[in-house]
């Protein structure tokens, strides 16, 4: 947690986060839970991710990419969090996706004279996580 509340202070410090229109509308668009046999601790123990988009962030440019932040948390099983470990992590990113070319790219505060490109972008993986937040937040017109 502790990363994350720096993250976002740092975030906002750069302009990326505004603190005064903070995330508000988290839309779940993946979740997970898988079970692991520890033969180390001799449990079953269980494990959840679930992610999320930020509706109110979600901006759409006119050649229709998408730029929007996106919220990953992770949450061990309870053995763990017993001895010591965070009940949850969460992960912030903000990242921009070219929708006709089904390409993302993870954003980082600009740099002057960088920028992102479409050929740099990396190709969404059919079945995978990002392939559902392409699907959700291209096909969404709920903001632009």
């Amino acid at each position: 947690m502790t990363k994350f509340l720096r993250y976002a202070v740092c975030a906002a410090l750069l302009g990326l986060f505004p603190l005064e229109s903070s995330a508000e509308t988290w839309v779940e668009f993946h979740s997970e839970k898988w079970n692991y046999k520890s033969q180390k601790v001799k449990k079953k123990l269980k494990f959840r991710t679930r992610s999320y988009y930020d509706a109110d962030s979600l901006k759409r440019s006119p050649s229709g990419d998408v730029d929007v932040w996106v919220r990953e948390v992770s949450m061990p099983d309870r053995y763990y969090v017993g001895k010591g470990v965070p009940e949850s992590e969460e992960i912030l990113k903000q990242m921009h996706f070219w929708c006709g070319a089904r390409k993302y790219e993870v954003m980082t505060p600009d740099v002057e004279g960088a920028g992102m490109n479409e050929t740099l972008g990396e190709e969404v993986k059919a079945g995978s996580l990002y392939e559902k937040l392409l699907d959700s937040v291209c096909s969404s017109k709920e903001k632009t």
